[in-house]
């Protein structure tokens, strides 16, 4: 849980750090999903005859994504 405002209104530094741990978290796991559909995707595009620069747009096109 967040602690209350105080009569400032303002959080205590402890649920802030708190908050921007679960921020670091986050886009860790965005890291590492990014990280999995990027490997997985060469051997598929692969196996259905697609050339090095679609797979250059893709990975343009999933990193713009992840930007916006």
């Amino acid at each position: 849980k967040m602690s209350p405002p105080d009569s400032t209104g303002k959080h205590s530094a402890g649920s802030r750090w708190r908050s921007i741990r679960v921020m670091y978290f986050t886009m860790f796991l965005s890291s590492v999903g990014f990280t999995i559909v990027i490997t997985s995707l060469w051997p598929y595009l692969e196996k259905v005859y697609a050339q090095w620069r679609f797979l250059m747009w893709a990975m343009w096109a999933v990193a713009q994504g992840g930007t916006t």
